[in-house]
């Protein structure tokens, strides 16, 4: 709560921008929560081009981990997100990366996501 994702940078892989959260008072973010060892933690901060020496700096990443409390199954619990460390707009998410990211939310929540400009204006719903 008290976020919402947007899309920025540029990913090759993926063909335009990528996801990131950015505060924002009375909105919400959906996504999945993960239970992760240490070990699959590292792992995950690989793929996500942490910092290797600190993985919630910005320097030196393109992704960094930030410590959030999250709602899940009706509780708040403290868990780690990934936050993009440059929000630069590079151009908007493919469909390929749209389509992975109704996929991801799709398997958790009903399909039902608002869809904002960057200005917060509400231009509809999605997966």
């Amino acid at each position: 709560r008290g976020a919402m994702r947007c899309f920025a940078g540029w990913s090759s892989r993926w063909g335009g921008g990528v996801a990131s959260v950015v505060p924002r008072p009375g909105s919400s973010v959906r996504g999945s929560v993960v239970w992760l060892s240490q070990a699959e933690l590292l792992l995950l901060d690989g793929f996500e081009s942490t910092n290797p020496a600190d993985p919630y700096a910005v320097d030196g990443a393109v992704y960094r981990r930030q410590d959030v409390r999250v709602l899940c199954d009706g509780a708040e619990i403290d868990a780690t997100m990934y936050v993009k460390t440059d929000l630069t707009w590079r151009g908007p998410p493919s469909e390929t990366y749209l389509a992975a990211c109704r996929r991801n939310v799709g398997q958790f929540w009903e399909p039902m996501v608002e869809v904002r400009t960057p200005h917060g204006e509400a231009v509809g719903e999605a997966v």
